[in-house]
C-alpha cells in the first residue's frame, strides 16, 4: 500500500495507529490482543520504510530474549550493514538449556529445528565481525552433536584447498559412530555417502530397530 498512500498517507496511517496503541496502553494493565495487532501493524510500517531502528523498538524488552524474535532483529541489522549491533542482540536471546548457557561462551550449537534461524543469523553476525575461527568451532561442534549436513558442508567450504578433503574423510569416520544409529544413517543418506551407509548397516546391525 505504500505507493499508493504516498508520504502524506503513510505518515497519518502511522499517526492513527500509534494513537490507537497509546489509548490501548492507557487501559486496566491486562493482555489486550488489539495492541499485538497495532504494533505489528507499526513494524509492518517501518520495514516498509526500511527503518531498523523503528522496528526494533516496538518490540518488547523481554521478547527480544527470545531466540526466534533476537534472530529476526538480527537478521534485520546484518541486512542493515550493522553487524556488530546484530551480534549484541542475538547474545542477548542466545537459546538456553535447562535454564542455563552451556558454556562461558553464552551458546553451544544443539539445536537443529526450533533454533535454526538464530543460529543461521548468530554464525553470520560472527562471520561479518571476522570471527571466522570461532564461526568454524560452531560448525564443526554443530556437526559433532548432530550431524549436521548443512553445518559440516559451510565448515568445509570456508577450509583452504585440500585441508578440506582431510576433514571430510574425518568426519565420515567420525559419524560412523555417532551415538544414534538412525541418525548417523539419514547423515550419510543425506551427504551422500552410500559406501560409509552400508558399513554402518553391516557394523552396527544390532541396533536397527
Amino acid at each position: 500500500v505504500f505507493p499508493a498512500l504516498g508520504e502524506t498517507g503513510v505518515a497519518l496511517l502511522k499517526s492513527k495507529l500509534n494513537a490507537a496503541l497509546t489509548d490501548c496502553s492507557n487501559k486496566p494493565a491486562e493482555h489486550d490482543w488489539r495492541v499485538d495487532t497495532l504494533r505489528r501493524a507499526l513494524q509492518d510500517v517501518a520495514s516498509g520504510e526500511g527503518n531498523v531502528d523503528g522496528y526494533i523498538a516496538l518490540v518488547p524488552a523481554d521478547a527480544r530474549k527470545q531466540p526466534g524474535i533476537a534472530a529476526d532483529i538480527g537478521r534485520r541489522l546484518l541486512n542493515a550493514g550493522r553487524a556488530t549491533e546484530a551480534l549484541v542482540a542475538l547474545e542477548n536471546g542466545a537459546p538456553k538449556k535447562r535454564g542455563s548457557y552451556l558454556n562461558d561462551d553464552l551458546y553451544h550449537p544443539g539445536y537443529e529445528g526450533a533454533w535454526s534461524d538464530w543460529e543461521d543469523a548468530y554464525l553470520d553476525a560472527l562471520d561479518a565481525t571476522g570471527q571466522t575461527e570461532r564461526t568454524q568451532q560452531i560448525r564443526w561442534a554443530a556437526f559433532e552433536e548432530r550431524l549436521s549436513v548443512g553445518r559440516l558442508r559451510a565448515y568445509l567450504k570456508a577450509l583452504p584447498d585440500f585441508d578440506d578433503i582431510d576433514e571430510e574423510e574425518r568426519a565420515l569416520s567420525q559419524a560412523l559412530g555417532f551415538k544414534s544409529f538412525s541418525s548417523a544413517l539419514h547423515f550419510f543418506v543425506e551427504w551422500p555417502a552410500p559406501a560409509q551407509a552400508a558399513q554402518l548397516v553391516l557394523k552396527r546391525q544390532t541396533e536397527i530397530d
